[in-house]
């Protein structure tokens, strides 16, 4: 009589687990609960928990974040790089809440290498804005903003009423701006990142590097964005004709 063969204990925890989450009405974003609940609840020990929610990360149904757990994985975030990129309606198109957190804000003096981007002197005053962007409340991504203080005097004033650049630039008196360029590369996250970002020491990040300048030509920011590599896929939007 030949004995019919079972499934390793963790392959089982894993199915129990897609059903807790089935019956949870979790969505992408939540977050589930930790290892030791989840032995408790199947009555295994963690090892047999880490291996399900191992294979559940490898097959892309969860992520892990660092000091934060583990959650179901959101769908890549189409993010276009056009000539007017505005992050709201990048992710509201998608059915995302978009958001920020201001991570800074200050006036600084602007090296050599930035002062040229932004055509001034070196050691011009500069607004430095650090913000933090989430899509339906998960961090995706961190930016660092410089703009002029001389041509925008109030910034830092408008952008506490306002909190969003473009708003904070319109009331600036600047309506419109386009991107002038962008450069894309990767390298891994810094522990800061890590931490505030939520990613592994192993995921890269995607750093753009871009200028905006006026309907004359004239550069007003110049901006560098770090994103996980993970949740963001990148679309370059080239002209027609």
């Amino acid at each position: 009589m030949t004995t019919a063969r079972q499934d390793p204990l963790w392959l089982d925890v894993t199915r129990r687990i897609q059903r807790m989450i089935h019956d949870a009405a979790l969505v992408p974003g939540d977050r589930l609960p930790t290892e030791t609940d989840l032995a408790a609840r199947f009555g295994v020990n963690r090892h047999t928990v880490r291996r399900a929610l191992k294979h559940l990360e490898e097959q892309g149904n969860i992520e892990a974040r660092q000091g934060r757990g583990r959650f179901l994985r959101l769908p890549a975030i189409q993010y276009q790089i056009g000539a007017r990129p505005r992050f709201s309606n990048i992710l509201s198109d998608q059915d995302l809440e978009p958001g920020t957190e201001l991570l800074g804000i200050g006036v600084e003096r602007a090296p050599e290498a930035l002062a040229r981007t932004l055509s001034l002197r070196t050691g011009s005053r500069v607004v430095h804005v650090e913000r933090l962007g989430l899509a339906s409340g998960n961090p995706i991504s961190m930016s660092s903003h410089y703009l002029p203080l001389g041509r925008f005097p109030k910034f830092i004033e408008y952008y506490e009423r306002h909190h969003s650049i473009t708003r904070t630039l319109a009331a600036c008196g600047l309506d419109d701006y386009v991107r002038k360029s962008t450069r894309v590369t990767s390298r891994l996250p810094t522990a800061h990142e890590r931490e505030v970002l939520g990613v592994p020491k192993h995921v890269p990040l995607i750093v753009t590097r871009s200028c905006n300048v006026d309907t004359r030509g004239w550069p007003i920011e110049y901006g560098e964005a770090r994103m996980a590599s993970d949740r963001i896929e990148l679309e370059i939007a080239t002209p027609l004709g």
